[in-house]
């Protein structure tokens, strides 16, 4: 999948509260990402490929990679 490196570059910049609910406002995506599991890293890369790539009526072509998972349980969202 040739965005997820752009993927990984927006989550990067923003805010992890945009993200997760357990992370508070106003903290970076850079000082809390200790806190974070490697799963809920892929997840959120996942959820953010499908929010930002995918729209209505599109046919979706999906790779067996480790977000693979979370990007089909968002798209049953």
């Amino acid at each position: 999948m040739k965005f997820l490196p752009a993927v990984f570059a927006a989550i990067a910049t923003q805010n992890v509260a945009a993200f997760t609910p357990s992370a508070s406002l106003g903290r970076r995506f850079s000082t809390s990402i200790g806190a974070l599991s490697q799963d809920e890293l892929k997840k959120m890369v996942g959820y953010k490929s499908v929010d930002d790539y995918v729209e209505s009526g599109m046919v979706v072509g999906l790779g067996t990679g480790s977000t693979a998972y979370f990007a089909v349980e968002r798209l049953g969202q």
